[in-house]
Protein backbone atom coordinates (compact mmCIF):
# COMPACT_ATOMS: atom_id res chain seq x y z
CA UNK A 1 0.00 0.00 0.00
CA UNK A 2 3.17 1.91 0.74
CA UNK A 3 4.52 1.21 -2.17
CA UNK A 4 1.17 2.74 -4.48
CA UNK A 5 0.90 5.19 -2.55
CA UNK A 6 4.45 6.70 -3.93
CA UNK A 7 4.36 5.55 -6.97
CA UNK A 8 0.60 7.69 -6.87
CA UNK A 9 2.64 10.82 -5.38
CA UNK A 10 5.74 10.40 -7.79
CA UNK A 11 3.20 10.47 -10.88
CA UNK A 12 1.19 13.39 -9.42
CA UNK A 13 4.30 15.32 -8.83
CA UNK A 14 5.44 14.31 -12.81
CA UNK A 15 2.27 15.14 -14.02
CA UNK A 16 1.47 18.49 -11.86
CA UNK A 17 5.03 19.74 -10.77
CA UNK A 18 7.74 18.70 -12.95
CA UNK A 19 6.80 20.29 -16.44
CA UNK A 20 7.03 24.01 -14.61
CA UNK A 21 10.04 22.68 -13.14
CA UNK A 22 11.98 21.75 -16.22
CA UNK A 23 11.03 25.03 -18.05
CA UNK A 24 13.18 28.24 -17.10
CA UNK A 25 13.60 31.39 -19.15
CA UNK A 26 16.94 33.74 -17.52
CA UNK A 27 17.67 35.86 -20.39
CA UNK A 28 20.76 38.14 -20.13
CA UNK A 29 21.54 41.43 -21.82
CA UNK A 30 24.21 40.00 -23.69
CA UNK A 31 25.09 39.87 -27.82
CA UNK A 32 26.63 36.06 -27.73
CA UNK A 33 24.21 33.65 -28.74
CA UNK A 34 24.59 29.86 -28.48
CA UNK A 35 22.05 27.48 -30.26
CA UNK A 36 22.48 24.06 -29.61
CA UNK A 37 21.52 22.93 -33.50
CA UNK A 38 19.43 19.85 -32.81
CA UNK A 39 16.29 22.83 -31.91
CA UNK A 40 13.77 22.51 -34.41
CA UNK A 41 13.41 24.92 -37.15
CA UNK A 42 10.61 27.47 -35.36
CA UNK A 43 13.39 28.62 -32.43
CA UNK A 44 15.82 29.21 -35.18
CA UNK A 45 13.74 31.46 -37.62
CA UNK A 46 12.77 32.89 -34.13
CA UNK A 47 15.93 33.54 -32.90
CA UNK A 48 17.20 35.23 -35.91
CA UNK A 49 14.32 37.45 -35.88
CA UNK A 50 14.79 38.54 -32.52
CA UNK A 51 18.65 38.99 -32.20
CA UNK A 52 19.71 39.96 -35.64
CA UNK A 53 18.91 43.92 -35.01
CA UNK A 54 21.13 43.72 -32.56
CA UNK A 55 24.74 45.91 -32.86
CA UNK A 56 27.96 43.03 -32.29
CA UNK A 57 25.31 39.89 -32.23
CA UNK A 58 27.41 37.01 -32.68
CA UNK A 59 25.92 33.01 -32.86
CA UNK A 60 28.13 30.06 -31.74
CA UNK A 61 26.59 27.33 -33.37
CA UNK A 62 26.81 23.50 -31.13
CA UNK A 63 26.34 21.07 -33.18
CA UNK A 64 27.63 16.51 -33.51
CA UNK A 65 29.54 15.87 -36.72
CA UNK A 66 27.92 13.64 -39.36
CA UNK A 67 28.92 9.87 -40.23
CA UNK A 68 30.74 9.98 -43.09
CA UNK A 69 29.00 6.56 -44.89
CA UNK A 70 29.26 6.11 -48.92
CA UNK A 71 25.69 5.37 -50.08
CA UNK A 72 26.84 2.41 -51.42
CA UNK A 73 26.91 1.19 -47.57
CA UNK A 74 23.12 -0.88 -47.76
CA UNK A 75 23.91 -2.08 -44.12
CA UNK A 76 23.95 1.81 -42.94
CA UNK A 77 21.35 3.02 -45.44
CA UNK A 78 18.96 0.40 -46.70
CA UNK A 79 18.95 -0.56 -50.75
CA UNK A 80 18.05 2.02 -53.25
CA UNK A 81 14.94 1.16 -55.11
CA UNK A 82 11.84 2.08 -57.44
CA UNK A 83 9.35 4.46 -56.10
CA UNK A 84 6.14 2.47 -55.73
CA UNK A 85 3.71 4.80 -53.54
CA UNK A 86 1.04 6.59 -55.68
CA UNK A 87 2.03 9.98 -54.24
CA UNK A 88 5.10 9.83 -56.78
CA UNK A 89 2.04 10.61 -59.75
CA UNK A 90 2.24 14.18 -58.81
CA UNK A 91 5.90 14.12 -57.08
CA UNK A 92 7.76 13.17 -54.49
CA UNK A 93 6.78 14.23 -50.74
CA UNK A 94 9.30 14.11 -48.27
CA UNK A 95 7.33 15.17 -44.86
CA UNK A 96 10.04 15.44 -41.88
CA UNK A 97 13.43 16.46 -42.38
CA UNK A 98 14.80 14.56 -44.56
CA UNK A 99 16.59 13.40 -48.19
CA UNK A 100 15.28 12.01 -51.35
CA UNK A 101 18.86 10.13 -52.37
CA UNK A 102 19.47 9.53 -56.68
CA UNK A 103 21.97 6.92 -57.85
CA UNK A 104 23.03 7.80 -61.11
CA UNK A 105 25.29 5.34 -61.46
CA UNK A 106 23.48 3.35 -64.28
CA UNK A 107 22.34 6.92 -65.74
CA UNK A 108 23.75 9.59 -68.55
CA UNK A 109 23.64 13.23 -67.47
CA UNK A 110 25.01 14.18 -70.64
CA UNK A 111 27.91 15.69 -68.98
CA UNK A 112 29.95 17.26 -72.20
CA UNK A 113 30.90 20.64 -70.65
CA UNK A 114 32.57 21.82 -67.31
CA UNK A 115 29.53 22.77 -65.81
CA UNK A 116 26.74 20.65 -64.40
CA UNK A 117 22.79 22.12 -64.74
CA UNK A 118 20.36 20.65 -62.72
CA UNK A 119 16.76 22.10 -62.50
CA UNK A 120 14.49 21.35 -59.78
CA UNK A 121 10.71 21.88 -60.77
CA UNK A 122 9.19 22.07 -56.51
CA UNK A 123 6.78 23.52 -54.14
CA UNK A 124 6.01 23.70 -50.62
CA UNK A 125 4.04 24.42 -47.80
CA UNK A 126 4.25 27.07 -45.55
CA UNK A 127 4.14 27.51 -41.85
CA UNK A 128 5.29 30.08 -39.47
CA UNK A 129 5.79 32.85 -41.99
CA UNK A 130 8.56 30.26 -43.98
CA UNK A 131 8.02 27.64 -46.65
CA UNK A 132 10.01 24.63 -47.03
CA UNK A 133 13.71 24.86 -48.21
CA UNK A 134 15.80 22.26 -49.21
CA UNK A 135 19.55 22.00 -50.20
CA UNK A 136 20.63 20.35 -53.18
CA UNK A 137 23.57 17.90 -52.66
CA UNK A 138 25.69 16.39 -55.54
CA UNK A 139 28.71 13.28 -54.94
CA UNK A 140 28.04 14.38 -50.83
CA UNK A 141 28.67 18.37 -51.37
CA UNK A 142 26.10 20.75 -51.06
CA UNK A 143 25.55 23.01 -54.41
CA UNK A 144 23.09 25.39 -53.38
CA UNK A 145 19.69 25.97 -51.92
CA UNK A 146 16.48 27.38 -52.47
CA UNK A 147 13.23 28.03 -50.27
CA UNK A 148 10.07 27.18 -52.12
CA UNK A 149 6.66 28.87 -52.95
CA UNK A 150 2.71 27.01 -53.12
CA UNK A 151 3.15 27.23 -56.74
CA UNK A 152 5.42 24.46 -58.37
CA UNK A 153 8.90 26.69 -59.76
CA UNK A 154 11.67 25.50 -61.40
CA UNK A 155 14.80 26.61 -59.70
CA UNK A 156 18.30 26.06 -61.67
CA UNK A 157 21.61 25.21 -60.57
CA UNK A 158 24.76 25.94 -62.38
CA UNK A 159 27.17 23.79 -60.96
CA UNK A 160 30.99 23.09 -62.10
CA UNK A 161 32.44 19.98 -61.78
CA UNK A 162 35.81 18.20 -62.35
CA UNK A 163 36.15 14.78 -63.62
CA UNK A 164 34.63 13.19 -61.30
CA UNK A 165 31.59 11.09 -62.41
CA UNK A 166 28.16 12.50 -60.79
CA UNK A 167 27.38 8.96 -58.93
CA UNK A 168 24.52 10.06 -56.43
CA UNK A 169 22.46 13.40 -55.60
CA UNK A 170 20.34 14.15 -52.76
CA UNK A 171 17.59 16.80 -52.46
CA UNK A 172 17.62 17.87 -48.58
CA UNK A 173 14.99 19.28 -46.93
CA UNK A 174 15.97 21.11 -43.89
CA UNK A 175 13.38 22.63 -41.71
CA UNK A 176 10.61 21.07 -41.67
CA UNK A 177 7.80 22.17 -38.97
CA UNK A 178 4.22 21.27 -37.89
CA UNK A 179 1.94 22.84 -35.94
CA UNK A 180 -1.67 22.53 -34.82
CA UNK A 181 -2.57 24.72 -38.11
CA UNK A 182 -0.08 24.21 -40.14
CA UNK A 183 1.98 21.93 -41.84
CA UNK A 184 5.41 22.41 -43.84
CA UNK A 185 6.67 20.07 -46.39
CA UNK A 186 8.20 19.79 -49.48
CA UNK A 187 7.09 18.23 -52.98
CA UNK A 188 9.72 17.31 -55.61
CA UNK A 189 7.55 17.19 -59.27
CA UNK A 190 10.22 16.85 -61.60
CA UNK A 191 14.16 16.96 -62.24
CA UNK A 192 16.49 17.14 -65.11
CA UNK A 193 20.37 17.32 -65.44
CA UNK A 194 21.72 19.28 -68.62
CA UNK A 195 17.94 19.50 -70.01
CA UNK A 196 17.23 15.65 -69.83
CA UNK A 197 14.60 14.40 -67.82
CA UNK A 198 15.27 12.00 -64.77
CA UNK A 199 12.06 9.47 -64.45
CA UNK A 200 11.52 9.86 -60.72
CA UNK A 201 9.80 6.18 -60.80
CA UNK A 202 12.43 4.41 -62.82
CA UNK A 203 15.87 5.40 -61.00
CA UNK A 204 16.57 4.10 -57.88
CA UNK A 205 16.23 5.84 -54.95
CA UNK A 206 16.54 6.41 -50.92
CA UNK A 207 14.62 8.78 -49.08
CA UNK A 208 16.11 8.69 -45.67
CA UNK A 209 16.05 10.73 -42.27
CA UNK A 210 19.32 9.48 -41.74
CA UNK A 211 21.89 12.62 -41.60
CA UNK A 212 25.38 12.27 -42.99
CA UNK A 213 28.08 13.87 -44.71
CA UNK A 214 26.31 12.50 -48.05
CA UNK A 215 22.33 12.88 -47.24
CA UNK A 216 22.86 17.23 -45.91
CA UNK A 217 26.38 17.90 -48.05
CA UNK A 218 27.33 19.19 -44.55
CA UNK A 219 30.59 18.01 -41.98
CA UNK A 220 28.05 18.74 -38.65
CA UNK A 221 24.60 19.86 -37.96
CA UNK A 222 25.83 23.28 -36.58
CA UNK A 223 27.32 23.48 -40.35
CA UNK A 224 23.94 22.74 -41.25
CA UNK A 225 22.17 25.17 -39.06
CA UNK A 226 24.53 27.80 -40.03
CA UNK A 227 24.00 27.72 -43.98
CA UNK A 228 19.69 27.91 -42.70
CA UNK A 229 20.76 30.61 -41.06
CA UNK A 230 22.19 32.38 -43.72
CA UNK A 231 19.63 31.78 -45.71
CA UNK A 232 17.55 33.93 -43.39
CA UNK A 233 19.61 36.95 -43.53
CA UNK A 234 22.33 36.68 -41.35
CA UNK A 235 25.79 37.51 -42.17
CA UNK A 236 28.56 34.66 -42.19
CA UNK A 237 30.87 36.37 -39.84
CA UNK A 238 28.25 36.45 -37.53
CA UNK A 239 28.10 32.67 -36.78
CA UNK A 240 31.08 30.72 -35.33
CA UNK A 241 30.66 26.91 -35.14
CA UNK A 242 31.32 24.61 -32.58
CA UNK A 243 31.35 20.84 -33.99
CA UNK A 244 32.05 18.07 -31.84
CA UNK A 245 32.03 13.99 -32.22
CA UNK A 246 29.10 12.85 -30.22
CA UNK A 247 30.61 10.03 -28.16
CA UNK A 248 28.03 9.93 -25.83
CA UNK A 249 24.56 10.75 -25.32
CA UNK A 250 24.61 13.88 -23.59
CA UNK A 251 24.98 16.18 -26.22
CA UNK A 252 24.51 19.13 -24.48
CA UNK A 253 27.13 18.32 -22.17
CA UNK A 254 29.36 17.72 -24.94
CA UNK A 255 28.57 20.64 -26.30
CA UNK A 256 29.32 22.92 -23.19
CA UNK A 257 32.46 21.26 -23.20
CA UNK A 258 33.89 21.97 -26.53
CA UNK A 259 32.32 25.75 -26.43
CA UNK A 260 34.29 26.23 -23.34
CA UNK A 261 37.93 25.37 -25.06
CA UNK A 262 36.13 27.79 -28.18
CA UNK A 263 35.83 30.73 -25.90
CA UNK A 264 38.91 30.11 -23.68
CA UNK A 265 40.65 32.82 -26.07
CA UNK A 266 38.15 35.01 -25.94
CA UNK A 267 36.90 37.53 -23.19
CA UNK A 268 33.26 37.29 -23.02
CA UNK A 269 31.90 37.10 -19.52
CA UNK A 270 27.95 36.41 -20.55
CA UNK A 271 25.56 34.76 -23.11
CA UNK A 272 22.70 33.13 -23.81
CA UNK A 273 21.71 29.38 -24.50
CA UNK A 274 19.03 28.96 -27.47
CA UNK A 275 17.09 25.57 -26.60
CA UNK A 276 13.76 24.17 -26.01
CA UNK A 277 11.49 24.39 -23.41
CA UNK A 278 11.43 21.20 -21.17
CA UNK A 279 15.08 21.21 -21.75
CA UNK A 280 15.63 24.83 -20.31
CA UNK A 281 16.69 24.02 -17.12
CA UNK A 282 19.45 21.28 -17.61
CA UNK A 283 21.02 23.63 -20.46
CA UNK A 284 21.04 25.87 -17.95
CA UNK A 285 22.91 23.59 -15.25
CA UNK A 286 25.24 22.17 -17.93
CA UNK A 287 26.44 25.12 -19.26
CA UNK A 288 26.99 27.57 -15.90
CA UNK A 289 28.67 24.56 -14.66
CA UNK A 290 31.23 23.52 -17.50
CA UNK A 291 31.82 27.49 -18.79
CA UNK A 292 34.05 29.13 -17.42
CA UNK A 293 33.36 30.88 -14.34
CA UNK A 294 33.59 34.46 -15.74
CA UNK A 295 31.22 33.90 -17.88
CA UNK A 296 27.63 34.56 -16.94
CA UNK A 297 25.23 31.82 -18.65
CA UNK A 298 21.48 32.55 -19.49
CA UNK A 299 19.13 30.61 -21.29
CA UNK A 300 15.75 31.08 -24.03
CA UNK A 301 13.26 29.21 -25.17
CA UNK A 302 10.59 29.72 -27.52
CA UNK A 303 6.90 28.72 -27.23
CA UNK A 304 5.69 26.33 -29.52
CA UNK A 305 4.06 27.90 -32.35
CA UNK A 306 0.35 27.85 -33.35
CA UNK A 307 -0.66 27.08 -29.94
CA UNK A 308 -0.18 23.27 -30.60
CA UNK A 309 -2.54 20.91 -28.67
CA UNK A 310 -0.28 18.24 -26.67
CA UNK A 311 -0.93 14.69 -26.02
CA UNK A 312 -0.11 13.39 -22.40
CA UNK A 313 0.84 10.14 -23.49
CA UNK A 314 3.67 11.98 -26.04
CA UNK A 315 4.99 13.98 -24.03
CA UNK A 316 5.01 12.08 -20.51
CA UNK A 317 7.70 10.19 -21.64
CA UNK A 318 9.82 12.94 -22.90
CA UNK A 319 9.21 14.69 -19.16
CA UNK A 320 10.48 12.15 -17.32
CA UNK A 321 13.53 11.21 -19.55
CA UNK A 322 14.64 15.12 -19.24
CA UNK A 323 13.94 14.74 -15.47
CA UNK A 324 16.22 11.70 -15.05
CA UNK A 325 18.68 12.95 -17.79
CA UNK A 326 18.59 16.79 -15.12
CA UNK A 327 19.34 14.30 -12.49
CA UNK A 328 22.01 11.72 -13.97
CA UNK A 329 23.75 15.56 -15.21
CA UNK A 330 23.64 17.08 -11.56
CA UNK A 331 25.13 14.02 -10.26
CA UNK A 332 27.84 13.90 -13.23
CA UNK A 333 28.64 17.56 -12.53
CA UNK A 334 28.25 18.00 -8.81
CA UNK A 335 30.97 15.09 -7.69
Amino acid sequence: MLILGLLVMFWLISVFYLPGYLKVKRPLDSPNVVIESWIPAFAIERTTRNFVPQDGLHFYITGQTFPDIPFTDPGYYGNFKKITDPIANDGVWLLANSALCIDLRKSDPNITKDTLYVELNVSGQKSENYFARFNLVINSKTVGGAFTTENRKNIRFAIPISKEPVKFMAVRFDNDLKTASSDRNLCIHSIKMNGQPIDLKSVDVLITRLETRQTTGFGSKADEVKNYMQMLGVNSSAISVVSFEANERNLTKIAAVHLREFLSQTEINRLNVITIELHSRRTLFTYSRILSPEINCGVIYFEKPGKEKTSFLKDYPIILDEFFSLAGTWLSLTR
